[in-house]
């Protein structure tokens, strides 16, 4: 069962002082996927932004997982306000999840006819998926000031990319 505990660095500061230390860690942790780990996202000065590609607001959720009841761990997820995005600009992008019996009987005649199958790793393409769109615009996320200090303090070499009112300006190269 997950539990969403803080939306926003706001919420994770009024958290218990052991909630509110592993909540952090779950945080940098999450940021360190981001930007060492899976190299998703790349500092960028605003002003040097192409005036076509959508600047939007991030924000931060950390949820409690547990399993039977019993706690298992915390875990942040970084998020950018897509509702903002114009649907017309992209394109489809969803698919519909298979349905198991459809799966086992695919599995039932492919024993049967002694035949192959081949998995993809749908996940992993979609992770490496090229963001920009066919007009090549690009997707550009503003990282208000104190969730910019986490990101600094992971990597230093972003401060550059700290405007003066403290916000950190990143592109979205991968999904």
């Amino acid at each position: 069962v997950t539990t969403t505990i803080a939306k926003g660095l706001h919420q994770v500061y009024k958290l218990e002082r052991y909630e509110k230390k592993k909540a952090v860690e779950a945080i940098f942790s999450e940021i360190k996927n981001l930007i060492l780990d899976h190299d998703s996202l790349t500092g960028v000065h605003l002003g040097n932004a192409d005036p076509k590609d959508v600047v939007l607001p991030t924000n931060l959720i950390v949820d409690d997982k547990a399993v039977n009841g019993k706690h298992v761990k915390y875990k942040a997820r970084f998020i950018a306000r897509g509702d903002l995005q114009k649907k017309a600009d992209y394109a489809e992008l969803s698919s519909q999840t298979v349905n198991t019996e459809s799966v086992f009987i695919l599995l039932a005649v492919a024993a049967a006819e002694n035949r192959a199958l081949a998995v993809i790793d749908v996940k992993g393409a979609y992770l490496n998926a090229d963001m920009k769109t066919p007009g090549g615009r690009q997707t550009i996320v503003k990282i208000e000031r104190d969730m910019a200090k986490m990101f600094v303090t992971v990597k230093p070499e972003l401060a550059e990319f700290v405007d003066d009112t403290g916000r950190l300006y990143m592109r979205v190269d991968k999904a």
